[in-house]
């Protein structure tokens, strides 16, 4: 016997005159290979009408493995914001493109993700290297093979401040004894410096110039970076932390760039060879060696790896090898 009014607002389909993804801001970070977590970006706009949105979920375009998602909601009389949030894990580093339409309007969001290379040490321990071999062209794509890659070759324990040069690129400039060799340079791969080094030092360096405890004065890595032990690399020859995949043409030949280890996604090797005890360069293309700090008797423990298999093994402290520098 009783009754009553029952007042429902009505709230009328959602329109925007601009969205403005130029002027987006995000929190939080975005890198490379890594599971995005806590990341969302706020996409201004202008001329809401109060009314209704469903939201919306955009995948990646460049950088792929992500999606932006926005619940559904009102939009604000007049000015106002959307926030995405962003999930998923980036395929590489550079620009993640997002194609947004909603409220009658659409733009193009961009969102920067930033490169990081590395692999898994240990169960559940994921360690930074960095992308490049030491020496490298740090501006060419950690990715793709070629000659910018390879880096310099570095005798164990020594910190060279000046390198040997040879073959068609110029005479040697460094006084002896050489304790390293630059890797190919120029714009060819006739820039190939296959040629022995004048001077190769034969003389071996103490134990302790590079060291498993501590980066020493002695380690060519950049602040924040050192000589990888042992056993750091050594998980490399893991398949089950980190999947190794050949690269390339695993071909014996001073102007093979194109062959390396993939190990997971987020670290490549190249195949760079190595300078034995005269300075002479061999196994470019074929064989990739790669020295850790951890001394062996007389020698140290170096990883080396071709088509058919990976290892760590011992080197001549006097030979030229690789270095991938680990995140302290």
């Amino acid at each position: 016997g009783q009754s009553c009014t029952l007042g429902v607002t009505v709230y009328p389909i959602g329109t925007i005159s601009s969205l403005d993804c130029v002027g987006a801001s995000m929190s939080g970070t975005l890198t490379s290979f890594i599971a995005a977590s806590g990341v969302s970006v706020s996409v201004p706009y202008t001329g809401g009408n109060g009314g209704t949105h469903t939201g919306q979920t955009v995948s990646s375009t460049g950088v792929t493995g992500l999606t932006a998602t926005l619940s559904g909601g009102l939009f604000a009389s007049g000015s106002g914001s959307l926030t995405y949030t962003i999930t998923g894990t980036p395929s590489g580093g550079g620009t993640a493109s997002f194609a947004l339409n909603i409220g009658g309007q659409s733009c193009q969001l961009n969102v920067a993700v930033v490169l990081s290379c590395g692999a898994f040490v240990a169960s559940g321990v994921w360690k930074t290297f960095m992308c490049h071999n030491l020496g490298a062209n740090t501006s060419a794509d950690p990715f793709t093979p070629s000659w910018e890659l390879n880096g310099n070759y570095y005798q164990w324990g020594r910190n060279p401040t000046c390198f040997g040069r040879d073959g068609t690129d110029a005479a040697n400039p460094c006084s002896s004894p050489v304790y390293g060799a630059a890797g190919p340079w120029g714009s060819t791969t006739a820039n190939d410096n296959a040629g022995a080094i004048t001077g190769w030092s034969t003389t071996t360096a103490a134990n302790g110039a590079w060291s498993d405890a501590s980066k020493t004065s002695n380690d060519p890595c950049p602040t924040g970076f050192r000589v990888p032990t042992s056993t750091q690399l050594e998980a490399l020859e893991d398949n089950v932390l980190n999947t190794r995949t050949l690269v390339g043409a695993w071909t014996n030949s001073t102007t093979n760039y194109s062959s390396g280890s993939r190990f997971g996604q987020a670290l490549f090797l190249p195949t760079a060879g190595l300078r034995i005890a005269d300075g002479s360069l061999a196994n470019r293309g074929s064989n990739g060696y790669y020295w850790s700090s951890t001394v062996s008797s007389a020698n140290a423990l170096i990883l080396v790896f071709n088509s058919s298999g990976i290892v760590m093994s011992t080197g001549n402290r006097p030979v030229g090898a690789s270095l991938r520098c680990i995140a302290q």
